[in-house]
């Protein structure tokens, strides 16, 4: 029996839908996370990204066990100007209740503190 509140292992979701200020020309929505039991992924929307998406900035999560996991893009869908991606979180985030999410650009950083309700 799960103690209240506990979520059993295996698929869901949780959305954020939280648009971090623009980094180096970049503006980032975040969507929301998916977790396949086995590892986690950030869906992410970008804007004015521009030709080269590996000047993207990196991002960061730490959870409120107190660990850092970074998002991996597997690569970026959508139009050139205003792609989509799923990065995969590394090492697994499994499935926290808070998340503070750290957009590192190359002048600059943005900070979101996201609360999660999996569903």
């Amino acid at each position: 029996m799960l103690a209240a509140g506990a979520l059993a292992a295996g698929r869901g979701c949780a959305a954020i839908a939280v648009t971090l200020p623009e980094l180096d020309g970049t503006t980032i929505t975040l969507l929301g996370l998916h977790d396949n039991g086995e590892q986690n992924v950030l869906h992410v929307h970008a804007t004015a990204l521009g030709p080269d998406a590996s000047l993207m900035p990196k991002l960061w999560l730490f959870d409120d066990g107190g660990h850092w996991h970074v998002a991996d893009s597997d690569g970026w869908h959508g139009a050139s100007g205003d792609p989509t991606s799923c990065l995969t979180v590394t090492p697994p985030l499994g499935r926290p209740a808070r998340v503070e999410i750290i957009a590192a650009g190359r002048s600059a950083e943005a900070r979101a503190e996201v609360l999660l309700q999996w569903s």
